[in-house]
């Protein structure tokens, strides 16, 4: 008796951890979410503490790797920050800083492409095979897509974009 009330205890404190988990990742992926940073006034404060909030985020995603939600707010957060932290930075060094300049935009390229794969990833749970036939360059891809897909749509491109005008020369 002791041993399956002790099963049951662990079982409930699993699912009790994944509630746990899946309440904090919704609270962090719900749309007003995002304003606590675009809303911030000081900018400094915002590029400090994005990066803790990105590895806070896959720390949840490790827990629940097929929330769309936190998928997309992961995904975007990751092109916000390569753009406004990384990449624009990167273009005001002087041309005597080519050396730094040229490893920024190549770790801005890695953060966007990061990004994309999150939000490629949720596509993916909502239209098994998309991933697939992105890869094959099916012109297709995408058909099955809807107005509700359009956030996921939007900083899958976004991202990919971003990754591309980091380095342009680079055509995968």
């Amino acid at each position: 008796f002791l041993a399956a009330c002790l099963g049951l205890l662990a079982v409930g404190g699993c699912s009790l951890n994944r509630l746990a988990v899946n309440a904090v990742a919704g609270m962090l992926s719900s749309p007003g979410s995002g304003t606590v940073f675009t809303g911030e006034e000081d900018p400094q404060l915002v590029a400090d503490a994005l990066p803790f909030a990105m590895k806070l985020y896959e720390s949840l995603l490790a827990q629940t790797p097929e929330n769309e939600e936190l998928l997309l707010a992961t995904g975007s957060m990751f092109a916000m920050y390569a753009n406004a932290f990384v990449q624009t930075p990167a273009g005001m060094l002087p041309e005597t800083e080519f050396a730094q300049r040229q490893e920024s935009l190549a770790r801005a390229k890695r953060l966007y492409l990061r990004g994309r794969d999150y939000c490629l990833k949720a596509l993916e749970l909502r239209h098994p095979g998309l991933r697939a036939r992105v890869d094959a360059n099916d012109p297709a891809a995408m058909a099955g897509t809807d107005a509700e897909d359009l956030p996921y749509l939007y900083w899958a491109a976004a991202s990919w974009m971003g990754a591309f005008s980091a380095e342009p020369f680079d055509m995968e």
